[in-house]
This record gives C-alpha cells, sequence and structure tokens, in this order.
C-alpha cells in the first residue's frame, strides 16, 4: 500500500509522536510511505531519517489554542495551495490513501480528491473547526484516540476508537534516599494548565517535608505569554525549570510523581500513558478524556473539581502515603501492558487503515511496486 502522511505540525508534540510510532508498523508491512507538513522542524527531521521521503507544504506554522484573525486569512489563503501540492504528491506516489494526522489538513485533504483517513487526537471544541471537519469528512473514514475525542465527531462520521500508546520505558520505583519529585511534563501551554499546579505548589510548600517540584518542558506550538505568566507566578517558590526534553524516558526521569493539570480540551494526554509505562503514579485533575485513562484509586488519582486547592488538598494527603503510590504505580503498569502497549497499537491502526483501500486497488499498487522479469525464451528461441 502506498501512504501519504500529512501532518499539521513539524514540532513534536503528542499526536506528532503517535505518528513515529506508526511508522515501523507501515514499512515493517511493505508500504511506501511519504509525507508533508508545514515548515521544516523536528518531526521533519525526524522522518526524514526514518526514511520517509517528507515535503514543506505551504502555511507555515501556528501555536495550539485560539486563533487571530490573521491566522485564520493565513488558512484559508493557503488551503487550496495545500490542496494543489497534496494532490500532486498524491499523484506522484498513486498513494492508495491519505494519513490526516490532524484537523488543519482535513479540508486540503477533502479539496485534493484523494481518497483519506483522519486520525483524531483532540476533541474539536469550536464550532467553526467542526463545520469544516464535517464539510471535509463526509463519510470519510475515522480513527479516534479516545470516546471524548469521538463524540462531537458521530455527527457526520463513525469513529473506531484506538487508545493511544507509548513504548515501555521501564518500570522503576521513586528511590526511598532522596526527596520525592512532583511535577509537570509537557508543553508549557494553556491547555496543559501549569499555573494550576504552580498556585497548588504555593499551597503545599512547608507542608510536605522533603518534597521538590518540578515543571519540565518549554512553551512548544503556545504563545510565548503564557510562560511569562508561569515564571512570574513561580518567581520565589522552590520549583526547579528542567527545560524541554524530546526523549520521554528521560523526561520521566524527572518525577516520582507526574501531576497533570490539564483543562476539558486535553483529550488523551500521551505523558500519562508513559507514565504508566515507568511507574511513576499520576495524580490527574478529572477533565477532558482522562478519565477514561485512568481509574481513581486503582491506575491513578483523579482530582475534582479543577481547582488548585482540590489538588493541593489531594497531594497533602497522597505524598504522606508512599505504599499507595506504589500500589497504584504498579496497577497503572499492569494496565499500560494490556491496553496501551506499542504492538497493540500499531496493528489496530494498520489493521483499520487496511480495510480503508479497496483489496483490488492495494493488489494494483503491489503489483505496480514488484519488480519485472524478463519472459523466459521460447523454444522456437
Amino acid at each position: 500500500m502506498n501512504l501519504l502522511l500529512l501532518d499539521q505540525f513539524s514540532e513534536l508534540g503528542g499526536a506528532q509522536r503517535c505518528l513515529l510510532d506508526l511508522i515501523p508498523a507501515f514499512q515493517d508491512r511493505g508500504w511506501k510511505l511519504a509525507a508533508a507538513m508545514p515548515g521544516e522542524g523536528p518531526m521533519f527531521e525526524r522522518l526524514a531519517s526514518m526514511g520517509v521521503s517528507t515535503t514543506t507544504l505551504p502555511g507555515g506554522r501556528y501555536s495550539s489554542g485560539s486563533k487571530t484573525l490573521r491566522d485564520a486569512a493565513r488558512f484559508i489563503r493557503y488551503t487550496r495551495a495545500a490542496a494543489r501540492l497534496v494532490q500532486q504528491l498524491a499523484a506522484a506516489q498513486s498513494a492508495d490513501l491519505l494519513y490526516v494526522n490532524g484537523p488543519r489538513l482535513l479540508p486540503a485533504a477533502r479539496l485534493s480528491g484523494a481518497p483519506f483517513c483522519f486520525h483524531a487526537h483532540n476533541r474539536l471544541m469550536r464550532w467553526h473547526d467542526l463545520l469544516a471537519a464535517g464539510w471535509a469528512l463526509r463519510g470519510a473514514p475515522v480513527i479516534a484516540s479516545s470516546e471524548f475525542v469521538a463524540a462531537p465527531l458521530r455527527r457526520f462520521a463513525s469513529p473506531a476508537i484506538v487508545p493511544n500508546a507509548c513504548e515501555d520505558l521501564g518500570f522503576r520505583r521513586a528511590a526511598a534516599s532522596r526527596a520525592l519529585r512532583v511535577g509537570v511534563v509537557g508543553r508549557i501551554a494553556p491547555e496543559k494548565g501549569q499555573l494550576e499546579f504552580v498556585e497548588a505548589v504555593r499551597r503545599l510548600e512547608g507542608r510536605i517535608p522533603g518534597c521538590r517540584f518540578v515543571l519540565c518542558g518549554d512553551d512548544v506550538l503556545s504563545r510565548a505569554g503564557y510562560k511569562k505568566r508561569v515564571l512570574e507566578l513561580a518567581a520565589g517558590t522552590s520549583i526547579t525549570f528542567t527545560g524541554w526534553m524530546s526523549e520521554p524516558a528521560e523526561a520521566m526521569r524527572q518525577v516520582d510523581v507526574l501531576i497533570v493539570s490539564s483543562t476539558a480540551e486535553d483529550a488523551t494526554p500521551r505523558v500519562i500513558l508513559e507514565a504508566f509505562s515507568s511507574g511513576v503514579p499520576v495524580v490527574a485533575f478529572a477533565a477532558g478524556g482522562i478519565p477514561e485513562l485512568i481509574q481513581d484509586g486503582e491506575t491513578g488519582f483523579l482530582v475534582s473539581p479543577r481547582t488548585p486547592e482540590a489538588l493541593a488538598a489531594r497531594l497533602t494527603v497522597l505524598l504522606k502515603d508512599p505504599g499507595e503510590l506504589a500500589r497504584v504505580a504498579a496497577n497503572a503498569r499492569r494496565q499500560w501492558g494490556v491496553r496501551y502497549s506499542i504492538d497493540r497499537y500499531r496493528n489496530q491502526v494498520a489493521g483499520l487503515l487496511e480495510t480503508c483501500v479497496p483489496r483490488s486497488r492495494i493488489q494494483k499498487s503491489i503489483a505496480a511496486a514488484a519488480p519485472t522479469t524478463p519472459a523466459p525464451p521460447s523454444v522456437a528461441e
């Protein structure tokens, strides 16, 4: 099968890591891959290093979150140009299917005229996003990372639910000989809730002896103003900023308890699965799609309401009970092995993509890719 991968970001967010996880499975099946995305960032470089030919789409980079009128005008202007280029790339590759890894490229995929599948990692919250998606999808197959993500799409599609996954980062237990490190890992962005975490730390400082607080990440795909507010609020606290870490295992080693202070916009935070795999207990707000991942008191701890006061209150109890933290971390690791392993994820997604393409089309692309051999000479020759 010939697959053209379309991603709306060239930075390494959670959805982009999910796509990178799939590449080896696609290649093992002998699929021919090409990719296109706006800008040349780490994602562009990673795909190229994996042997995937990559093209830059028009449109440049956008941050996550709300958009300006200038962003909207630029998006409209470049969508048709992107559609023409996608059409050309699909024809050049004889693509059987476009794999669209983000809603921003759905209009371009539809306008290109090529068959496509949409992999939804985030819930579409704004009416104009849903309007554009509804027009673009019109019966196209959809894969959704959770029921929370799938729900608004059901009015015009029938999403297949495939939970995200992560690689085995190696189970470990927090060292009893050092201070317990509690922190947030990931992009510094409003939907990740670092401000609420910092406010909770201000209420906790001095109440939990031998506890340290960490913020691991940077303002990737976010507007710089939010990071400035986080830094200003954290001034005078004991919070340590580690900066961005591109490798999940390295980031997970920075914390012994992971806080996920996300808003209702966050659908299926990959960092939770990475913590499950690593043996790091998770304390998270019961917001967005997070309750689909965490069973309170069994595989993690859910906090409600979504306030710094509620988070501080729950942490005050939990951080004094290392045995409970260890028990839940072990449960989460077992759940990762059953439900969130990388092999399960790869097999499910690849299997669904195969169903999106008529068998006759796949057989034709296989035949076209097969080396030709000269016919044997006849007896008369």
